[in-house]
């Protein structure tokens, strides 16, 4: 063969595989495209849901989720609204006070077409066109904006600048996304049926870094350079959920290099960092971590308890809207009785959660947690919910912000204990022998003092969820002769 056609054939091979990997990688991108192209570039966060594909599974058709609402609860699938294909949440998070500063939610339903009018009648928003599309400006503040007949996007807060340039460049571009959360979506589309994933890239700052390790009990007898080096390299974490006839999770950390200089303390500082966040579940305790290369992996069974812990990380105004889109007509007609009892046992579900969780030793964490639920409860849907039960979560959402404050308190005091009390001390006494001094083992006494800081906090918290628990079945009894339902 002459080396023209040997060249000629060279090509047109490179032509085929340059071809084949980019016929690959459309095909890979394509189920998340439709949705993902939504978010905007600046996004850190990410979470997918993969709402058909859940019920579709063997534990969803066991204990038939989609007809018994109550195994749904049970199982901590709740928070999934049945009429939804799949949903995605774009965030940009101040990881430092772990708030969103923006969020974009999109919504891909099944079945019939929506109708956006009727969700504008329903909510009581205003109905209006930006950028040539319907959209409905919420109560919330979050715009709701009809993209296709079976797909809604939500842009929280609702300004109308930005949602207008929103809708001008995601509509032409399709996306350009950190590299971190487009493989989070690839992922997702392989892996999991829920991801939530946190680009960290460029975060962590190796001085600020060097001050936060002082604090952490996990760290202590590891050389300071050494924790700095390795954190400094955190690329991200991705949190995946998998439902098959169980439910599994996974968290993988991913790091620019290899981290295992850590490899003996990695699960207690990867516990020890998502508590510090307000971002630990009782389950991970019980996961087995793994080091791969630049990677580790905590991966464990996860219990309903879990799962609705997870889902409190996975907050869209979208909420009550896939509730209100629920038919073909586009508005759920749902028996005020039925809706009233969701929302109680909703509620009711976050009550045991707290009654039913084990001590845990830092009480910034419990508070966290707290805050969360009452946000939760805050974003509960409230169409053809009785006024009554309204008020009874709009009550419990204000005791669990009390609680949090005084768990903050209370962990105040215990610092401020603990710092009291050195190791040891001394002092100087004059005996037969002349001067000599004595030591004492303060740690006892130290040890005290933060253990009874501690309780106090947890006992407070408990009296005031009792009260809370006095009150739902007062109002069990209430709704129930109202409705003629078990409540």
């Amino acid at each position: 063969m002459s080396s023209a056609s040997q060249t000629f054939r060279r090509r047109m091979v490179g032509c085929l595989l340059g071809l084949a990997l980019v016929q690959s990688a459309l095909v890979a991108q394509a189920q998340v495209d439709p949705l993902f192209r939504w978010v905007p570039d600046d996004a850190n966060s990410l979470a997918i849901i993969r709402v058909e594909k859940i019920f579709k599974s063997a534990i969803s058709s066991d204990q038939n989720w989609l007809q018994k609402y109550r195994e749904a609860q049970k199982a901590g699938m709740a928070f999934l609204p049945t009429s939804t294909k799949q949903f995605l949440i774009g965030s940009q998070i101040d990881f430092e006070y772990m708030e969103p500063l923006w969020t974009t939610s999109v919504f891909e339903k099944t079945g019939g077409a929506i109708n956006l009018s009727k969700v504008a009648e329903v909510t009581k928003g205003s109905l209006s066109v930006l950028n040539g599309y319907d959209t409905v400006e919420l109560s919330n503040d979050s715009y709701i904006v009809k993209l296709t007949d079976n797909m809604l996007a939500s842009i929280a807060p609702a300004n109308r600048q930005n949602t207008i340039r929103w809708l001008q460049t995601q509509a032409k571009s399709g996306g350009t996304h950190s590299s971190y959360l487009t493989q989070a979506a690839k992922f997702a589309d392989e892996n999991a049926d829920v991801i939530v994933a946190f680009d960290l890239q460029h975060v962590l700052d190796p001085a600020d870094i060097k001050e936060r390790v002082k604090d952490f009990e996990s760290l202590k007898g590891i050389d300071p350079d050494t924790a700095v080096d390795v954190l400094s390299n955190l690329e991200g974490v991705t949190l995946g959920v998998t439902v098959k006839s169980g439910i599994t999770g996974s968290i993988k950390i991913d790091f620019s290099k290899n981290p295992s200089a850590l490899n003996k303390v990695a699960k207690a500082v990867l516990l020890e960092a998502l508590g510090k966040r307000g971002m630990a579940i009782d389950d991970f305790d019980n996961w087995e971590l793994v080091h791969d290369n630049n990677q580790y992996r905590l991966s464990g069974a996860l219990s309903p308890a879990g799962l609705r812990q997870i889902s409190l990380l996975i907050n869209h105004p979208l909420r009550e809207i896939v509730n209100a889109t629920s038919t073909e007509g586009g508005v759920a007609e749902v028996d005020m009785g039925t809706k009233t009892k969701q929302y109680f046992d909703q509620v009711n579900e976050i009550l045991e959660d707290f009654r039913s969780r084990p001590q845990v030793k830092n009480l910034n964490t419990y508070a966290t947690w707290f805050d969360r639920y009452a946000r939760k409860i805050d974003e509960l849907p409230v169409l053809n919910v009785d006024e009554a039960m309204i008020q009874f979560g709009q009550y419990a959402s204000d005791q669990f912000r009390d609680i949090s404050t005084g768990l903050r308190g209370a962990e105040l005091a215990k610092t401020q204990d603990a710092t009291s009390y050195q190791n040891w001390s001394y002092s100087y006494r004059n005996g037969r022998w002349g001067t000599y001094s004595e030591y004492y083992d303060n740690s006892k006494a130290r040890n005290t003092a933060t253990s009874i800081d501690r309780q106090r906090g947890s006992n407070q918290a408990r009296e005031v969820l009792e009260e809370v628990a006095k009150q739902s079945s007062k109002l069990r009894k209430d709704m129930s002769q109202k409705y003629n339902i078990n409540f």
